[in-house]
């Protein structure tokens, strides 16, 4: 239960965040860390979190680009606007 109440909350913020974003590019660059079981390289689509992100975005027909690094390049990618979130 606990959950899907949170993958409740990020597909809402994720829609809307995305509704304005849908003009825009089609691919934005997101960037993690590894945080198992909810998000992995190892795991299948990423895990359940990068999943559920994945069809937020495809909701506003948004292709996201999920990419793996330490918090500290994560952080400084979004800073610098090279990557759209982490």
């Amino acid at each position: 239960m606990f959950l899907k109440n949170i993958a409740k909350k990020i597909i809402i913020l994720f829609c809307l965040i995305l509704f304005p974003l849908s003009g825009y590019a089609q691919n934005l660059v997101i960037m993690t860390n590894e945080w198992t079981p909810y998000v992995s390289s190892k795991l299948k689509n990423y895990g359940f979190t990068a999943e559920i992100i994945s069809q937020a975005f495809a909701v506003a027909g948004i292709k996201p680009v999920i990419e793996f690094a330490p918090w500290s390049r994560c952080e400084a990618g979004v800073k610098n606007g090279k990557i759209f979130a982490a």
